[in-house]
């Protein structure tokens, strides 16, 4: 079937989400804190370290969920929420 630009799209997020979800998790979870501190050489950007974060957090990464919670609850990159807190 031809999916066109926008099923393709649709397809290849899906499918990129689940392989984060299953593989790499760890990997994410690295890259986000490598982007909120700067560690490694990495550029320090809190878009991209919550980007990270956040798909490690989903894909069940302990250590980006605290991360995340913290985030939220002390308003760091993040609206201050405790409805998000409890998300992770």
């Amino acid at each position: 079937a031809n999916l066109g630009d926008a099923g393709k799209f649709i397809f290849i997020f899906v499918w990129a989400i689940s392989m984060t979800r299953v593989l790499f998790t760890g990997a994410h979870e690295e890259l986000g804190f490598a982007h909120s501190t700067g560690w490694g050489g990495a550029k320090e950007d809190t878009s991209i370290a919550i980007l990270h974060q956040y798909f490690a957090a989903m894909g069940g990464d302990q250590r980006a969920q605290m991360a995340m919670g913290y985030r939220h609850l002390h308003g760091v990159g993040t609206p201050r929420s405790c409805a998000a807190v409890r998300l992770f």
